[in-house]
């Protein structure tokens, strides 16, 4: 499947639409097809070059890259700007919870915001406020930005 191309002629047109993909699993294993980002749910579907649709469950995934080529150069050493920067002990965000109600402070940048855990700590950013801090509990939060 490593040299796939978009299919230009009247064949098939399931893919004329889609952009390249390459789905890394967490067991290593690499699939490559067509898609976008609409196909992505709690499950993936992609399209290889004759249409034909492959499935995979998203919690069975470590990524989906989408690409320019199939075909990367594994020698190539990816320029990562932020490696070398200290990271920032605290991010300022905002929340805004499904009830419409918002909130503002200082988090502490760490896993504890993506991973695992039901929630995080929030230390407010108005220093008027009564409340000085707050457990946020994730499954609450209908937006949160990253503020800086």
């Amino acid at each position: 499947m490593a040299n796939l191309k978009k299919n230009t002629g009247s064949t098939n047109r399931n893919i004329d639409n889609l952009g390249k993909v390459v789905i890394h699993t967490k067991e290593h294993k690499i699939h490559r097809g067509f898609s976008k980002k609409e196909f992505i749910g709690k499950n993936v579907k992609i399209l290889d070059e004759n249409g034909k649709e492959s499935i995979f469950q998203l919690k069975d995934l470590k990524a989906i890259f989408f690409v320019k080529e199939f075909n990367g150069d594994p020698a190539y050493d990816e320029v990562l700007f932020l490696k070398k920067e200290k990271p920032r002990p605290w991010l300022w965000v905002h929340v805004e919870f499904e009830d419409g109600e918002m909130i503002e402070g200082k988090i502490r940048n760490s896993e504890e915001i993506i991973n695992g855990s039901d929630g995080f700590f929030i230390w407010i950013s108005d220093e008027y406020a009564n409340s000085e801090s707050a457990y946020i509990v994730k499954n609450s939060i209908h937006k949160f930005k990253i503020m800086g």
